[in-house]
């Protein structure tokens, strides 16, 4: 049985309220995506999913989702932890390297684009320090569909501290 939802069209009386409206649909796709990275790591390690399924991937494709995008997820929350990054994406480039190239790279990228760098500008400063980082492919399947690689991410905040 198939349900479709009413979406009930938006209207704004100035482009300040639909950029504020749109901020807060962002800042929600951002948390949920942390979200999601949490909840699946724990699943992950608990391993309750065995109670229904004969292997992870069998899980995630239940779920509709990619086995390679879940464990990017799982594998980001390091990152995550470890660098004042606001979104997971911003983690995807950085999961092959070591905790004092990731900072490096944080720091080389908050300099240049601001305190909320995007995961393309991340990696083109991987790509710098390594001459071979990891290139992020728009439309690439496994990449996170996250509108502030799209576009710059609103106002940046000045004075980033860099990572120590």
């Amino acid at each position: 049985m198939t349900t479709s939802t009413q979406i009930e069209p938006v209207t704004f009386d100035s482009l300040d309220e639909a950029r504020e409206y749109l901020n807060k649909c962002v800042g929600g796709v951002r948390s949920a995506t942390l979200e999601m990275a949490r909840a699946l790591n724990t699943i992950q390690k608990s391993r309750v999913w065995r109670k229904e399924f004969g292997t992870w991937s069998e899980f995630l494709e239940d779920m509709g989702m990619s086995r390679s995008w879940a464990n990017k997820l799982v594998r980001s929350l390091e990152v995550v932890e470890e660098l004042p990054i606001t979104e997971v994406s911003q983690a995807v480039p950085l999961l092959s390297l070591d905790s004092d190239q990731r900072k490096q790279v944080w720091n080389m990228a908050t300099e240049e684009h601001g305190a909320s760098p995007s995961s393309r500008q991340i990696a083109d400063a991987v790509k710098s320090i390594s001459g071979d980082g990891p290139v992020i492919e728009e439309g690439d399947p496994d990449e996170e569909s996250d509108v502030s690689d799209r576009h710059d991410a609103g106002p940046q905040v000045s004075g980033v501290p860099s990572v120590e």
